[in-house]
């Protein structure tokens, strides 16, 4: 058992080491045995629907069968576990999003540790968020709405999948980056949340940006800001939450892929390859574009950087801010 406070510098380098072995290492015979992607998350997921995508591309370049194992439970715990206790062999990987690194931060019984029995192998890509409003709020910037909150002094309602998601996380730092209070209202999908904001059952919703930019233009929602460090070409008149002026928030979603801790560098170094082919076809490009994924070329260290950091962040932000597992 282990909880992401005691992950040391020492276990982050050794992340960027491997990640550099494997770039100097022999390519790895391709395994003759199927891929197994484990997905932590139930079919027609967002998630779910990457690894199918890349997973076909994959079976169509390296002519080895790709298994979508669909390993549901506990919000993503019971599948991340199956592919750590995987044996290392390259034959089982996981796709992983921001729960792998903000459960650990609120959560000190997980049946794997985050940093040491994992390798990280390719990031996919980001999913930018947007905050939103219903159509019929009367704010119509940041200011309006946090002003009207002061005023009121009653918090501002917004939607989350739960204590300790990534979207309670980023209403924290939010919390913390204005001095306006916010009370979460979890909601079971995002999907959910968006329909919460059209309704106005909710005051605020952080949602993905492409599906946030569609609604806005159905003027169904107001896009106050988004979350990206400079404004997007799908909504070119929002500006960034700095720009707003209260303070440096960004946060994306993101998909990444791991392996079992002791995979040999060469068979991380040879899926890394393999993946990165798939996710460079123009038609997966796309689809990724569609489902609002921008697409990024980072290898491992990079991956593994980016993990290293989330959890240190949302550690700190659990701690001070006392979130913990309900």
């Amino acid at each position: 058992m282990s909880n992401s406070s005691s992950i040391s510098r020492r276990t982050a380098a050794a992340w960027v080491a491997l990640a550099a072995a494997g770039c100097g290492a022999a390519r790895a015979q391709v395994s003759s045995e199927p891929l197994r992607m484990v997905v932590p998350f139930a079919a027609g997921s967002t998630i779910d629907a990457v690894a199918r995508m890349v997973g076909e591309r994959y079976q169509e370049h390296t002519k080895r069968t790709v298994i979508v194992d669909n390993r549901t439970g506990a919000g993503g715990i019971v599948g991340t576990a199956v592919v750590a206790r995987a044996k290392p062999d390259g034959n089982t990987i996981a796709l992983v999003a921001n729960n792998f690194s903000t459960t650990p931060a609120i959560r000190n019984d997980l049946p794997f540790d985050a940093m040491k029995d994992f390798a990280p192998i390719a990031l996919v890509g980001y999913l930018p968020y947007a905050i939103v409003v219903p159509a019929n709020s009367p704010a119509n910037s940041l200011k309006d709405l946090f002003e009207a909150a002061r005023a009121s002094r009653q918090p501002i309602t917004y939607g989350t999948l739960g204590v300790g998601s990534h979207g309670h996380f980023i209403g924290t730092l939010i919390e913390k980056s204005t001095g306006v209070p916010l009370m979460q209202v979890p909601f079971k999908g995002q999907s959910e949340i968006m329909l919460g904001v059209m309704g106005g059952h909710i005051q605020m919703g952080i949602s993905n940006l492409q599906l946030s930019a569609k609604q806005m233009n159905e003027k169904r929602v107001k896009v106050l800001a988004t979350l990206t460090d400079k404004r997007n070409p799908l909504t070119p008149q929002v500006p960034t939450f700095l720009e707003t002026g209260y303070g440096n928030v960004v946060e994306n979603a993101w998909y990444g892929f791991l392996a079992p801790a002791a995979t040999p560098a060469p068979v991380l170094e040879a899926l890394r390859k393999d993946i990165a082919t798939a996710l460079g076809a123009a038609d997966i490009r796309s689809k990724l574009a569609e489902m609002g994924i921008v697409p990024v070329s980072a290898g491992a260290g990079q991956f593994g950087e980016l993990i290293h950091a989330e959890l240190e962040k949302y550690t700190r932000v659990a701690r001070e801010a006392n979130i913990h597992a309900e």
